[in-house]
């Protein structure tokens, strides 16, 4: 039997009222407040006659394993934090409880629950399990941080909050629901691996939300809420990143403060792997020669151009229509996206000699923020086998997905 009291824990008013099951309890006031909603109870019982005891850190790596939830302890550095996501905590609960137990205790205790080991959690299955004998209502501080599964815009500000958990994204949000495994997409003539941690919905407010993140939109960004979303990013981004093992990290030339941030995370979790910044760069480009930027060696173009020669004629007039006086600079948001495809010579490596020393024969993976239609990536994946790498992978943080039904 596993007894103690004097808990803090997520969830709960301060005041006698419902409470519903699962219950995450902690012990630690720093943790108990950086959950959402969190309340100082000044005494209160807990019986669990089965509980699941993970009071060491290999008990705690091998369940968390088993379960198959995704990123685990042992994937981290020394000096990194574990930090697991609502959805994490959810599946893993679900699976221990499907095993039989009553409930989890992640922390070495006894009965008066003294703490040894790690930030002590406890996740109760039945609130039956659970007596409250009196209440403290005095609140603990309620900033969202430490569970993130939803980015939105609430009163013009970017909320990133578990308030609206779902797996999916919308119209309407972002979800930050980490799977196990990253998206993986497959393009046409693309010989690269592209994989993705999270998915967004087109819409006006995703875009807003996108830009807004990348610095450049109508919204602000809590500070504090970013902060620890790029530790989630981390996290989710680090079993990957030792997986496949790369020895080169390329990545584009941005004014985004996104795609950076998300490039020293990424890095971080695998220090060995060069890190070549702002290989890319945007062509100045001739709008009176356009032939140099259609890609006829792409799989689809032979048959796109014999029965749509008419669409061949828009592609280069959108084409000269699209580069800026002065700048030479494609506006490569406006072409048609079915074109875009067919586009290549946009962009192109930057010290390209030096480059080459960096990647012939290597593993090399290339980072870029945002996955849409694609044609940057492609166009990126393609220069870079040029220059005869072992291997190219491709890691977005955010890849476009349709609405579900």
């Amino acid at each position: 039997m596993t007894s103690f009291s004097k808990i803090l824990y997520h969830g709960f008013s301060g005041k006698e009222e419902k409470l519903t099951a699962p219950v995450h309890l902690a012990f630690d006031e720093s943790l108990a407040s950086s959950y959402a909603h969190t309340r100082r109870v000044a005494k209160c019982e807990v019986k669990l006659p089965n509980a699941l005891i993970l009071d060491t850190e290999e008990k705690l790596k091998k369940i968390w394993d088993e379960s198959g939830v995704g990123f685990r302890p042992e994937d981290l550095d020394e000096d990194e934090d574990w930090v697991a996501s609502m959805s994490q905590l959810k599946d893993f609960t679900s699976f221990v409880k499907k095993k039989g137990y009553d409930g989890i205790v992640m922390a070495k205790t006894n009965d008066t629950m003294n703490v040894t080991f790690g930030d002590p959690l406890v996740i109760v299955f039945n609130v039956n399990d659970i007596k409250i004998l009196s209440y403290e209502s005095t609140d603990m501080p309620t900033f969202k941080q430490f569970l993130l599964e939803d980015i939105s815009i609430v009163n013009d500000k970017i909320q990133i909050t578990t308030q609206h958990y779902k797996a999916g994204s919308s119209k309407e949000s972002i979800s930050t629901y980490f799977k196990s495994h990253p998206y993986k997409t497959s393009i046409k003539g693309c010989d690269a691996d592209i994989y993705s941690l999270l998915n967004y919905v087109s819409s006006d407010i995703s875009t807003d939300i996108l830009k807004s993140l990348k610095g450049r939109g109508p919204y602000k960004v809590d500070e504090k809420q970013y902060a620890h979303f790029m530790s989630q990013v981390k996290s989710a981004a680090s079993m990957f990143i030792r997986n496949i093992k790369p020895d080169v990290i390329i990545y584009p030339k941005s004014s985004s403060s996104l795609l950076k941030q998300f490039v020293d995370e990424v890095s971080k979790t695998y220090p060995s792997a060069e890190v070549l910044s702002d290989s890319f760069i945007k062509v100045a480009l001739n709008a009176e020669n356009v032939e140099p930027l259609i890609n006829t060696n792409h799989p689809d173009w032979v048959k796109f151009a014999e029965e749509n020669p008419k669409a061949v004629k828009e592609l280069k007039r959108s084409l000269k229509g699209q580069i800026l006086k002065g700048s030479g600079e494609l506006q490569f948001k406006n072409i048609y996206k079915p074109y875009a495809k067919f586009i290549k010579n946009f962009i192109e490596l930057r010290d390209s000699y030096e480059v080459l020393e960096k990647v012939l024969d290597n593993n090399v993976l290339i980072i870029d923020d945002i996955l849409s239609t694609g044609s940057t990536m492609a166009e990126m994946v393609r220069q870079v086998s040029e220059l005869e790498p072992s291997k190219i992978t491709c890691l977005t943080l955010f890849k476009y997905t349709t609405a579900p039904k």
